[in-house]
C-alpha cells in the first residue's frame, strides 16, 4: 500500500486529485506551508536522499536509487496554445510531438522534445526518447485547476516533471521520506506515461510530478 495522506491537502471544494493538484500550483509556498507544515525535525528525506548505498530497504520491497532518473518535462501554464506553440518553435526549433486533451485535469496540452535527434519518430515507434520536454498547457475553461492557476498568477511555469522508473516504487519511497502525495494511486498522464504529484508544500513550493513512460514494442513491419 502507498502511504498518502490525501486528507491533509484536500478541501471541501476539491473534486478530484486534479483539482487538488491546480490549486496547490497556484498557491505560494508559504499559503501552502502554512496549511499543512511539515514538522521541523523531519530530516527523513535528507538522510534517504543521502545515504552512501545504492539501495533501500522498506518493509514492501527493494527500493534503488536514486528515485528520479531525468528531468522529463517543464510544465508551463498558457492562454494559448497555438500561440504558445508557435513561440517555442520560432524562438528553439523545438519540435512538437504530442498534442492532446486531457478532460479529467481540464487541459488541452503539448509536448515538445528538447534534446538531440528526432523526437516524433522515437516515440511513434514506442522506442521512447532520451531527451525531456516542454509540456505546455492550455485550460479548456477559466473554471480548471490551469484556469485558475492563470487567474491567480499568470503565464508562466506550473510544475516540474522527473522520470521514475517503477512509479509505485517511486511513491513509496518519498512518502516514507516524509513527503506527502496528491495522488493515492498513479493515473493517466500525457502520451500514455504513468504521473502522481507530490505537494509543493513539502518540496521548497514546488509542484512536482512523478513520470514512468510505458515502453511499447513497435509494430511488426
Amino acid at each position: 500500500m502507498i502511504r498518502a495522506e490525501p486528507g491533509s491537502v484536500k478541501r471541501s471544494g476539491d473534486s478530484n486529485t486534479a483539482q487538488i493538484t491546480g490549486r496547490l500550483a497556484g498557491e505560494g509556498p508559504e499559503q501552502a506551508a502554512d496549511r499543512s507544515p511539515r514538522a521541523p525535525d523531519n530530516d527523513r528525506l535528507t538522510w534517504f536522499a543521502h545515504r552512501g548505498n545504492d539501495t533501500y530497504w522498506d518493509p514492501e520491497g527493494l527500493i534503488v536509487l536514486p528515485l528520479l532518473d531525468r528531468i522529463d518535462h517543464v510544465g508551463i501554464a498558457c492562454r494559448d496554445l497555438d500561440r504558445a506553440m508557435g513561440l517555442y518553435q520560432a524562438t528553439f526549433g523545438l519540435e512538437v510531438v504530442s498534442i492532446e486533451e486531457n478532460q479529467e485535469q481540464g487541459v488541452r496540452e503539448a509536448m515538445l522534445a528538447v534534446g538531440p535527434g528526432p523526437a516524433a519518430a522515437a516515440v511513434a515507434s514506442g522506442a521512447g526518447y532520451a531527451g525531456g520536454y516542454v509540456q505546455l498547457l492550455e485550460p479548456l475553461s477559466p473554471e480548471t485547476p490551469v484556469g485558475k492557476f492563470l487567474a491567480r498568477r499568470g503565464e508562466g511555469i506550473h510544475h516540474i516533471g522527473y522520470g521514475v522508473t517503477d512509479i509505485t516504487q517511486a511513491m513509496s519511497a518519498i512518502s516514507a521520506a516524509g513527503i506527502r502525495l496528491i495522488d493515492e494511486r498513479p493515473r493517466h498522464g500525457s502520451m500514455g506515461a504513468s504521473i502522481a504529484f507530490a505537494h509543493p508544500a513539502d518540496l521548497g513550493g514546488v509542484l512536482t510530478e512523478l513520470v514512468q513512460f510505458i515502453t511499447v514494442s513497435a509494430p511488426p513491419k
